[in-house]
């Protein structure tokens, strides 16, 4: 009987193993997708950073192209949902996710250069309201701090939303990986029956021993029993003998 316990709680053991390494593969398989995605947003966060929107399909498209079969296609939208870029397949039935990303309080280009810096100046000693600040206010904020942001830029301008499109397949375990539930719980049901039918063998075995013990014990007093009637026919005759004399 402890036969089958045993092996149920060595298929349990297995399954239980199986689901652990299963997800364990499945995670790491969504950490590198969730690693390439990122590395796809801080290189185009970088590129549109430094060279600005001048040429912004170009460098989306290129970024793409190195991005791996994985992703499929990207959409990126400024802060206030205008559409910019759309490259690559981009149909609504495959998954996506959505990357924030941040170009600067100037929207793009990386900081200001000398000559815009001084062209601001000149623009503030002259009296005029450079871009970016309002009619009534300083050209660098309240209190003419020159780290604030204007109200434009607190509006969200230099963060853009960009939808990466992946492939159906995208960070799924290759078919090795996601046959080990299936072969553990094959092998655990194989295991329990395997040892069910091994107990029951053993039993009918122990049967078959009992039974043979006990038909050997009533020969043996079978035997026990004729010898000993033997014995006692012998004198019972030379009893009857005298007798009849």
């Amino acid at each position: 009987m402890w036969l089958p316990v045993a092996a149920l709680v060595a298929a349990m053991a297995m399954v239980a193993l199986a689901l652990t390494a299963l997800d364990a593969v499945r995670s790491q398989y969504q950490l590198v997708l969730d690693g390439r995605v990122l590395g796809l947003a801080h290189r185009i966060e970088t590129v549109l950073r430094d060279r600005g929107l001048e040429n912004v399909r170009q460098d989306v498209g290129q970024a793409l192209t190195g991005a791996g079969p994985e992703i499929r296609g990207i959409v990126l939208r400024d802060a206030s949902g205008t559409r910019l870029v759309r490259l690559g397949d981009t149909d609504a039935a495959l998954r996506s996710r959505t990357v924030d990303l941040f170009l600067g309080p100037r929207g793009h280009g990386g900081p200001p250069s000398p000559a815009e810096r001084w062209q601001r100046l000149r623009e503030l000693q002259a009296g005029a309201t450079p871009p970016g600040a309002s009619s009534a206010g300083a050209a660098w904020g309240r209190g003419g701090d020159r780290r604030s942001v204007s109200a434009n830029d607190r509006r969200g301008r230099g963060r853009f939303k960009m939808e990466v499109f992946l492939d159906p397949h995208a960070g799924r375990p290759p078919l090795a990986s996601r046959l080990i539930l299936p072969a553990a719980v094959v092998g655990g049901l194989s295991l329990v029956i395997l040892a069910v039918v091994t107990g029951r063998l053993l039993d009918r075995q122990r049967t078959m021993i009992r039974q043979e013990a006990r038909e050997r014990r009533l020969e043996a007093v079978g035997r026990a029993g004729a010898g000993l009637a033997h014995q006692l026919r012998t004198p019972l005759a030379t009893i009857k003998g005298s007798l009849q004399m």
